[in-house]
């Protein structure tokens, strides 16, 4: 964890081959002071040090891979003179008051009447379009140039780019109705997402017809379903500048929580012959369930 940090926080980057010349080095050490018992015994707990070394190195090295700014396939290489931008939708898209919400993967480039294909996720909003409304997976035609997401313009205001830069997104377009084009390519996406944002669709849609709405339907679904997009920046905000804005993520609590009822639940299955494996089976199905559903964060 302490690598994965440093990496984000820095922005380094080292090879994958100094990465593997470094733990090798530290399995050889550990190896010496294992075959050597008086090091051990001269000084007490050295035998840790390469273990922390390695993992360090591999938490770093890991991070630094999944920063795919730093790939030369990177569609920020190739925005001199872009012609047109291929996404592919790849979270479920919000209407706001003016535009249309939406992380994309860039797919491809054209340069010269060439298609290039890139990598790279990408912040979108895109001007409404006499009603149509794209859909998880599907592809899209844009014309227009990413730019840096933009950081902070007041001291203490919460830094939009650097939770963007998190989610491996350091880049955001926006697009006016004439520049872009939905394709009727629209299953596109992981199967399993698909599934996951259209059952957190419908539970949305149940928290609204019980009778929810503005900061209470916002503050719900982040809290039950890990859906922040509905929440006002304003109140965002105002839990940043508090430090709690950790209490609208879903995280282990939720989780424990969700056992716990559903453990209560199946209460009956200890009267049951093996019937505790059979819990433990159920139990672990609804848990990597909610976890799906929820969007798979890394606090869950």
């Amino acid at each position: 964890v302490a690598g994965m940090l440093v990496s984000v926080l820095t922005g380094w980057v080292i090879p994958a081959i100094l990465c593997l010349f470094l733990i090798g080095g530290a399995i050889v050490f550990l190896w010496i002071t294992t075959r050597r018992p008086f090091i051990t015994l001269r000084f007490p707990g050295i035998e840790g040090i390469p273990v922390y070394f390695a993992l360090f190195v591999f938490g770093f090295t890991w991070a630094s891979l999944k920063n795919t700014q730093q790939d030369v396939s990177h569609f920020s290489k190739y925005l001199k003179h872009p012609e047109a931008l291929l996404l592919q939708v790849d979270e479920k898209p919000v209407p706001k008051t003016k535009s249309i919400k939406t992380i994309v993967q860039v797919k491809a480039v054209k340069e010269n009447d060439k298609w290039i294909p890139v990598s790279g996720k990408l912040l979108c909003y895109l001007a409404p379009k006499n009603g149509t409304m794209p859909v998880y997976g599907q592809l899209l035609l844009v014309k227009g140039i990413p730019e840096p997401v933009k950081g902070p313009m007041n001291p203490g205001e919460f830094d939009y780019r650097k939770y963007l830069a998190m989610h491996g997104i350091g880049y955001q377009l926006y697009a006016a109705p004439l520049f872009w084009q939905p394709t009727t390519s629209v299953n596109q996406g992981n199967v399993l997402k698909a599934t996951a944002i259209a059952w957190r669709t419908r539970l949305l849609q149940i928290l609204q017809e019980a009778g929810l709405s503005g900061e209470n339907f916002g503050v719900t679904a982040a809290l039950v379903l890990g859906d922040d997009d509905h929440i006002d920046p304003g109140l965002m905000h105002a839990y940043a500048s508090s430090g709690t804005l950790h209490v609208l993520s879903v995280s282990g609590l939720h989780v424990a929580i969700v056992y716990l009822v559903f453990n209560a639940l199946f209460g009956f299955f200890s009267r049951i012959k093996n019937g505790v494996y059979y819990k433990a089976v159920l139990l672990i199905f609804i848990l990597w369930l909610y976890a799906l559903v929820t969007g798979m964060s890394p606090s869950v």
